[in-house]
């Protein structure tokens, strides 16, 4: 009938597990049968920034579809936010343009937060300061750093922020079910017209995410 449980794993003698499968394979197996395992535990860092970007095939001056790139990337870096467990306190917004001129500029938050709409405000602002040139936009940067813990408790004085804690995890779920694109709202659902889908979400030209 053969093994079914780490019970009866527990009663095979290692010789006949270093037979039937190795020495080393066998005494592995014999060995987290019985909960050892002196293999160094590792812990996962938390990330220190979180960085989402997208080139844009031929550039644009669309600002209506340059804020939707900008409200799209501003989800993702909330979602990654909450995943982790963080808030940022800086965000930061960089645009290439077709001339290869960059610009770049930092904001730091009144608040550290991970609510995508905060993200959201603090990064069109920076872009109203940044789209200064009549020039194409061929690459749009979002950014979060000064990274820390999420530890926001019920502030219950503050109606609109717990609505918002509350809606952000909702979005979370149902996207973590039944895939990112379950959800779209706002800007974003314009982009939808221009970029294939997934189910994590839009296929961006060139997409960057990294910590």
């Amino acid at each position: 009938r053969g093994i079914t449980t780490i019970g009866q794993l527990r009663q095979v003698p290692r010789p006949a597990l270093e037979a039937a499968f190795g020495e080393a394979i066998g005494r592995q197996i014999w060995e987290r049968a019985r909960g050892l395992d002196g293999r160094e535990v590792v812990l996962t860092a938390a990330p220190k920034s979180i960085s989402r970007e997208t080139t844009i095939e031929g550039g644009t001056i669309d600002t209506e579809f340059l804020g939707g790139l900008i409200e799209y990337l501003s989800e993702r870096i909330g979602a990654t936010l909450r995943l982790h467990g963080r808030q940022a306190r800086t965000i930061s917004l960089r645009l290439r343009y077709a001339d290869y001129f960059s610009a770049h500029r930092a904001e730091r938050l009144l608040r550290p937060t991970n609510d995508e709409r905060a993200l959201l405000v603090a990064a069109m602002a920076l872009f109203g300061k940044l789209f200064t040139r009549r020039v194409a936009v061929r690459l749009v940067n979002v950014s979060v750093t000064n990274l820390e813990p999420d530890r926001r408790q019920n502030e219950l004085f503050d109606r609109e922020a717990n609505r918002r804690w509350y809606l952000n995890r909702g979005v979370d779920a149902v996207r973590g079910r039944f895939g990112w694109n379950a959800l779209f709202y706002g800007k974003g659902l314009q982009l939808r017209e221009h970029y294939a889908e997934k189910p994590t979400g839009l296929v961006l030209s060139t997409p960057c995410l990294s910590r």
